[in-house]
């Protein structure tokens, strides 16, 4: 039979009722007793110092249920933080505490001309940098006109309905 009260010369010395322990709370192997006076053993996990790391921008770390005893931590990885330098983060902005420096200087940018054939339908093109460039600063793209042939100010005949006449353009 167990007891949960201890009386000593009419006085309650110790009173287990109203005791909210459960073994998922002592740690595994440590003996207690509940509140209607039973022996019970612990079951909680002791984790002693956990440890961790985390690797990306969106990553996160769970702690597992159990005792810690305070002397573990968990930390953004070594190569991750070896990559949060000033010198890779742009001017004026601050990630983690470092401020960054870069200002797009020493970017190799190309400057480029370019020329189409005039077409009556339409074109897609794609201008990438040329090799040893970063990006491409500026573009120019020539005139597609071919003297008064495309552009010039002149009366061109066409066939309009059949017939030999004036399209309108001058």
């Amino acid at each position: 039979m167990a007891y949960n009260k201890v009386v000593y010369g009419g006085n309650v010395i110790i009173d287990l009722t109203g005791d909210t322990v459960s073994a998922a709370h002592v740690l595994s192997g440590d003996a207690f007793h509940t509140p209607d006076g039973e022996s019970a053993t612990g079951s909680m996990a002791n984790r002693g110092a956990v440890s961790g790391t985390i690797a990306t921008k969106d990553g996160t770390y769970t702690v597992a249920a159990g005792y810690h005893n305070g002397s573990g931590s968990v930390a953004i990885s070594s190569t991750e933080r070896a990559k949060i330098i000033a010198g890779n983060i742009k001017n004026g902005v601050s990630i983690l505490g470092v401020t960054g420096t870069y200002t797009g200087e020493g970017a190799n940018l190309e400057t480029r001309t370019v020329s189409y054939t005039p077409a009556t339908t339409s074109q897609s093109n794609t201008v990438t940098p040329g090799t040893g460039y970063d990006g491409i600063g500026s573009i120019t793209v020539n005139s597609l006109c071919r003297g008064a042939e495309l552009c010039g100010r002149h009366h061109r005949n066409d066939w309009i309905g059949g017939r030999h006449g004036t399209n309108g353009i001058s």
